[in-house]
């Protein structure tokens, strides 16, 4: 009030004047858009890759499940490399990937068996291929390649992590089991 007195034609102009009012609603609105749908896509991202690593982990415990990875003795990182890793979509870097493979002797329908903690601090923390007619847990860690997992990684210090699995009973295969089983 005191700067229209002072300057009433000036104050007047200035408040009726609205040719940049577009550039600064712009300027106000713009990041926050921006950042919206760099968030979208992320979470898009996020969810295409846990639904194409899930698809990759169960069609690789296939190999386990038939009798395959048992026949030819097939280490964790064979299985990482010649199995599960040409699976995963183009963009997953495998030297991050990990896998832990469990077998469960006894199993009572109505409770699930724990497999313990895995930290994932090697290819395999646990690579146990079981006998014909056992249960078994494949259980697969993948780094996120998403923006959100990239900036809570670098906060943190940590690499995150999508991890899934898969539990299964081996197949009563009949072959010529070559391999050694726990």
């Amino acid at each position: 009030m005191l700067l229209s007195r002072r300057f009433p034609k000036t104050a007047n102009r200035f408040a009726r004047d609205d040719h940049a009012a577009t550039a600064v609603e712009f300027a106000i609105v713009a990041p926050l858009f921006i950042a919206m749908v760099v968030f979208i896509v992320d979470i898009s991202v996020a969810f295409m890759v846990g639904a194409n690593v899930d698809n990759s982990v169960w069609r690789a415990g296939d190999t386990i499940r038939n009798g395959t990875a048992l026949s030819t003795n097939m280490t964790a990182a064979q299985f990482k490399t010649n199995v599960l890793c040409p699976m995963l979509p183009g963009f997953i870097n495998c030297s991050g990937v990990k896998v832990n493979l469990t077998q469960h002797v006894a199993w009572s329908g109505n409770t699930w068996p724990t497999t313990g903690t895995v930290d994932y601090s090697s290819v395999a923390q646990n690579w146990c291929l079981a006998a014909p007619n056992f249960y078994q847990t494949l259980t697969v860690a993948v780094p996120m390649p998403t923006l959100t997992a990239i900036w809570a990684g670098s906060l943190s210090g940590t690499t995150q992590y999508y991890r899934t699995g898969t539990f299964f009973f081996t197949s009563a295969f009949t072959t010529s089991n070559t391999g050694t089983y726990c």
